[in-house]
């Protein structure tokens, strides 16, 4: 059953094959029109995750000469959806809390695939890093609350965030919080990890992920 397979996704942390078998029947102007009208519903506290655009590349062995082009399109449209679907949660909810964030980057460096077995691991850099898993997080948090989000430095801290948020407790977040490190079971970036915001391994090796400006 469709559900099933979306609990035992959510659980597992990744939406398998079965889970897009099941669910990708489902016409996209007809999945955007059924969000909206759950989004613009304001009779009972609830809970929407759903996933936008504008997805990464098709995991060519070599990028497309558009390759970015193509993802600006798809970005560009994907922006459009997500301020629509906003505008009617504000609407309806003012005092929603809204997450807007990326589950991995766009893929668009390097030959758009995973980078084991066809980059050498001193190719592989901050640009290549920050492609892979570089992911936008915004969070709108509702006026009543005073958010506990300063310390947010990976996408998993979100909910510890909320938590102590929604408890007025700031060691929830301390205790809650992950380690936070890169753990690529698919390899796609040749063996260089993150750990605590430092690289490690490849051509930036010892060197922050992020530079401040």
């Amino acid at each position: 059953n469709g559900y099933e397979i979306l609990m035992k996704s959510l659980l597992m942390g990744e939406f398998t094959s079965s889970a897009n078998q099941i669910f990708s029947k489902t016409k996209p102007e007809t999945f955007i029109e059924n969000k909206r009208v759950f989004m613009g519903s304001n009779t009972h506290p609830k809970f929407l995750y759903t996933h936008t655009g504008p997805n990464h590349s098709p995991y060519n062995v070599k990028c497309r000469k558009d390759e970015i082009e193509q993802f600006h399109t798809r970005l560009k449209h994907a922006n459009m959806e997500m301020k629509k679907d906003i505008d009617i949660i504000i609407k309806n909810n003012p005092d929603a809390l809204i997450i807007i964030a990326g589950d991995h980057g766009p893929y668009i460096v390097g030959n758009c695939l995973m980078y084991n077995g066809f980059q050498d691991i001193h190719n592989i850099g901050r640009l290549n890093i920050q492609d892979s898993f570089g992911v936008f997080l915004a969070i709108r948090w509702p006026k009543s609350l005073r958010p506990i989000d300063n310390n947010i430095t990976v996408l998993q801290d979100v909910f510890p965030s909320i938590f102590a948020t929604l408890l007025k407790d700031e060691t929830v977040f301390d205790k809650l919080k992950v380690t936070p490190n890169t753990i690529d079971a698919r390899n796609a970036i040749a063996g260089v990890r993150v750990e605590d915001g430092i690289i490690v391994g490849g051509k930036n090796d010892g060197e922050p992920l992020f530079l401040k400006r």
